[in-house]
């Protein structure tokens, strides 16, 4: 079946105009490769398949995935170490590192005006549905790949058992696409589909006869392997052949191949929010790809494996040296073995064999300069600030640490605020749409507004410090109040528990609201007056029984007495 006749030629141009966007993109991509190859042989115990080979249908060789490279792992080690710490700081899955709340407002403050209870309550839901899913899986490939090759890509999609489900795009798999401002505005990609998961994916409609005749036959053909290509971008309704409704994005689907009989696309699908969270290191000179910590350690990674295979060829010298040998001793392979014995007529010291050279390694200078290179390399990975506690000479106070972590913090500043942007601030606004549209989390209406914050090691710090000034303070105030009693009606004591609640990230609805703790305040002065006057009552009655029993005299008691 011809396909002029089963599609029209706005969906020919269509394609023709996404295939070159794509092939731009890659254009672009490939110009990285060289380098993203360096930083995998140099810091990878393992070798990334879409990196190495020339194309995505290139067979994958798993023999190949370990890299012959890495003599010493210390640079892996290191790697890991900053992915880890990062990922752990930044969306630990044991702590709350999302927040969302009213802009320009306190949640802990007029609770019922600025609805922080269903802020706080969609703030929980948010963080069950990413526990639920893979999403914390795919981001720690996704930080680890940022922080090795300075990019980390992943896609966020509906699922219909978890609400989400999360994509992981592995590195030379993808092309970014940015506009003038470096913003991410387009995204594309090729993988290998067998033919049985493209029908499961994407239906029969859009298939040749053949490719339908070999999925029904099952076996060895349906698990025949095509080139998918796929492109998200801003979806542009009056492009021929684009999707005519409001959805601000949308994504397309093709056959890498152009197979008689196919559709021009496998799927047209239109996209509610941007689903590609990216997680660039830093861009300078407004780069498409991120630039990774690793590429300023890498003349040190590359001398570090040259030392350790250098140090080994030493090692192998003088265990095993080269030697000279008398010509008796020419085919006789057993002289040179362990416990070998050669029979000879002469035992002059001029016959036998001995080493050519001698060689000496010195071995203690080596190891120094080892230290030094894996020091660079730790510190090149800001390995210090995650082993600010264990790298300590001596034990220091706590408050010391925090200020030593606080002041080396200060350079993951701007990644931060590139990955709240790009990767977490999308990755909340997609999730929260498909749940709102799941009917799993109750929208905010038109009157209630919310903004995402996120809560990391830089703002943990800074919590710290306003906790641990809030209890100086307090200490400062208890101690002066029974010298100078008028300092506690200075001190504004709930303002203060309200503002330690809100550092330590304590949920809003633990509080009570100021009108009700000054009530109960005031039911408790009663009660405690009336209590005094009680009291007071019991000793004017003890005192006037006591009165009555003394006689002054006449007949009458002192009570008498006092009322006569």
């Amino acid at each position: 079946m011809n396909m002029a006749v089963r599609y029209d030629k706005a969906d020919e141009k269509l394609l023709k105009t996404s295939r070159e966007t794509l092939q731009a993109a890659k254009a672009e991509q490939n110009q990285w490769l060289a380098v993203w190859r360096k930083l995998n042989e140099a810091f990878y115990p393992f070798l990334y398949n879409n990196l190495f080979n020339t194309t995505a249908l290139s067979p994958r060789q798993p023999d190949k995935i370990v890299n012959p490279k890495m003599l010493d792992g210390e640079p892996a080690l290191a790697l890991l170490v900053l992915a880890s710490g990062f990922m752990n700081g930044v969306t630990s899955p044991a702590r709350k590192w999302l927040n969302v709340k009213k802009p320009g407002n306190r949640p802990y403050e007029k609770k019922d005006d600025t609805g922080s209870v269903k802020h706080s309550e969609t703030r929980t839901k948010l963080l069950e549905i990413l526990s639920g899913t893979n999403y914390y899986d795919t981001r720690a490939i996704q930080v680890y790949d940022a922080a090795g090759l300075g990019t980390g890509v992943h896609l966020c999609y509906e699922d219909r058992n978890a609400v989400v489900k999360f994509v992981l795009c592995p590195p030379g798999s993808y092309y970014l696409i940015t506009d003038t401002a470096n913003k991410v505005v387009g995204f594309g990609r090729e993988f290998r589909m067998k033919l049985r998961d493209i029908v499961k994916e994407f239906g029969r409609e859009g298939l040749s006869k053949d490719m339908l005749a070999k999925h029904d036959a099952g076996g060895a053909q349906a698990n025949a392997t095509y080139l998918v290509c796929h492109l998200i971008e801003e979806n542009k309704s009056d492009d021929a052949g684009g999707l005519k409704t409001n959805h601000p994005f949308r994504e397309l689907y093709w056959l890498g191949a152009k197979i008689e009989g196919a559709a021009c696309f496998l799927a047209k699908r239109p996209l509610y929010e941007w689903p590609v969270s990216v997680l660039r290191w830093s861009c300078p000179d407004e780069s498409t790809y991120g630039i990774p910590p690793t590429l300023s350690v890498l003349g040190k990674t590359i001398q570090l494996q040259n030392l350790e295979y250098q140090s080994d060829q030493g090692l192998d010298k003088m265990v095993a040296p080269p030697m000279l040998a008398h010509t008796s001793m020419k085919n006789r392979p057993k002289a040179f073995s362990a416990r070998g014995i050669t029979y000879t007529n002469d035992l002059s010291m001029a016959n036998g064999a001995r080493p050519a050279y001698q060689v000496q390694v010195p071995f203690q200078e080596l190891e120094l300069k080892r230290q030094r290179i894996v020091q660079a390399i730790k510190d090149g990975c800001f390995n210090y600030l995650f082993n600010g506690i264990s790298d300590l000479d001596t034990v220091r106070s706590a408050t010391e640490i925090d200020a030593r972590r606080e002041e080396r913090l200060i350079v993951l500043g701007p990644v931060l605020q590139r990955g709240y942007i790009e990767d977490l601030a999308v990755t909340i606004k997609r999730v929260y749409g498909i749940a709102v549209r799941k009917g799993v989390i109750e929208p905010f209406n038109d009157e209630e507004e919310a903004e995402i914050e996120f809560s990391n090691i830089l703002s943990e710090v800074q919590k710290a410090s306003d906790v641990a000034t809030l209890e100086r303070f307090t200490a400062f105030a208890g101690q002066v109040i029974p010298a100078w009693p008028e300092v506690q009606a200075k001190v504004n004591i709930l303002d203060i528990i309200t503002q330690y609640a809100e550092s330590l990230g304590v949920r809003p609805t633990v509080l009570n609201e100021d009108e009700q703790v000054n009530n109960a305040a005031d039911q408790q002065g009663q009660m405690q007056q009336l209590q005094q006057m009680s009291e007071v009552a019991k000793n004017f009655g003890a005192a006037g029984q006591s009165l009555g029993n003394v006689d002054v005299g006449g007949g009458i008691n002192a009570v008498q007495s006092l009322l006569a």
